[in-house]
């Protein structure tokens, strides 16, 4: 059966949580869209890209502390690609630049959207793979990439449905 993370939370509490994440989330990702589109076409700013990677890793643990698995691997992966830009193992150019912003509309999307719309949520998700990996040259870089099944809906708190628990 299919249960909210931590039991101890009631679904009222994960509820607001929930609605809470989606708030501050779409803020922070505004933030970092607007950091973006200010950045010139040569590397970044160390700076920015720290504060750019502080965001990611407040997004990936807090979408985790809410039990939104879905949302905090991509927040990961995007983590990762902010990492990369940083050591200089990912070049940095405007085409980065804006293959970042449409990763970040599609995170955005994704957290709107909420993981209760089944269909939606795993087409946004197999939509971040595809764009993070083309980033990053992985594997669905070449259109590969198998979709999670679809979640139930009726077990949807706040507009999310809980991840399932180990």
């Amino acid at each position: 059966p299919r249960g909210p993370a931590d039991d101890s939370f009631n679904t009222s509490e994960y509820h607001a949580l929930r609605l809470l994440f989606r708030d501050e989330s779409q803020e922070a990702l505004d933030d970092v869209t607007h950091a973006l589109l200010g950045a010139p076409a040569e590397p970044m700013d160390p700076a920015a890209l720290s504060d750019l990677l502080r965001t990611t890793h407040s997004l990936k643990g807090t979408a985790g502390t809410v039990g939104l698995r879905a949302f905090a691997d991509a927040a990961h992966q995007l983590e990762g690609v902010v990492e990369k830009l940083r050591a200089g193992t990912l070049a940095w150019s405007a085409g980065t630049r804006d293959a970042l912003v449409e990763i970040i509309d599609c995170l955005r999307a994704r957290a709107a959207v909420g993981e209760e719309r089944g269909e939606e949520a795993v087409a946004l998700g197999a939509q971040l793979d595809v764009k993070l990996s083309a980033l990053t040259g992985g594997p669905e870089a070449s259109g590969w990439a198998a979709p999670p099944a679809p979640e139930p809906a009726d077990h949807a708190i706040g507009g999310f449905a809980p991840d399932p628990v180990a």
